[in-house]
């Protein structure tokens, strides 16, 4: 009797036993496959926001850009009447990044009004010049493709008028540009004279690719803008 009694009691002590483990087990796979699915959920948001940050920082990039070549433009006192160059609307496809026109040159003109001119010596004038050149340059000086650079180069000029070249300075202003176009649109019958080549036209395309898809684009900035030239230059200015 006493023996019956202990085997009933092991049987039921093993099936007690027996579902705690079930259940436990249990238990850790359902928590595994949470764990798994909250680091998917993790790995996917942070890969978002790293897009996205990447996003803001390209627009960034390509805002600050436009907002020194603007602020420039217009501040010039002169800008070069072929460069960029001059073109028909609707062609501005045919323009190449690495195009030798596809230049920006212009002047700004600091005047110097503390002087005395009864003073000056033959040629002087009271004002100096800065001359400043956009240019867009392979990023990698030895292939014939890939991404660009835009290069701003700035001479000054003393107050007679010679360059000093000793003083140049030339400094990349943005890598990892995919295209950028410097141009005018030539007038239309129903426009004033001056008034279309008065504008200067930048295109810029900036493409991120995501290393991880191939050559799969994962984000593209293209931003076409345009600004108004200000003045001119002082008589006899070269």
């Amino acid at each position: 009797m006493k023996f019956k009694k202990f085997a009933i009691s092991l049987f039921f002590t093993n099936r007690v036993t027996g579902f705690s483990l079930v259940e436990l087990i249990s238990a850790a796979i359902i928590f595994v496959l949470l764990l798994l699915s909250v680091f998917q959920v993790y790995t996917s948001g942070r890969k978002s926001a790293l897009e996205i940050m990447d996003n803001h920082l390209v627009n960034d990039d390509v805002q600050r850009l436009v907002d020194r070549v603007t602020k420039d433009v217009r501040e010039a006192n002169f800008v070069d009447p072929s460069l960029p160059p001059t073109i028909a609307s609707g062609s501005e496809s045919s323009l190449k990044t690495e195009g030798s026109d596809n230049r920006l040159f212009f002047t700004k003109i600091k005047f110097d009004f503390t002087k005395d001119p009864t003073t000056f010596k033959e040629g002087q004038n009271n004002y100096t010049q800065e001359k400043i050149e956009y240019s867009v340059e392979r990023t990698d000086i030895n292939s014939a493709t890939g991404a660009f650079t835009l290069v701003r180069e700035i001479t000054p000029w003393d107050d007679s008028g010679k360059p000093q070249t000793s003083q140049r300075q030339k400094i990349a202003l943005i890598d990892g540009v995919d295209e950028l176009v410097f141009y005018r649109l030539k007038n239309s019958a129903s426009e004033s004279e001056n008034q279309g080549s008065r504008n200067i036209y930048i295109c810029l395309t900036i493409r991120r690719k995501d290393p991880g898809l191939g050559s799969s684009q994962r984000y593209s900035a293209n931003v076409v803008c345009s600004v108004k030239v200000r003045g001119s230059e002082p008589d006899g200015l070269q």
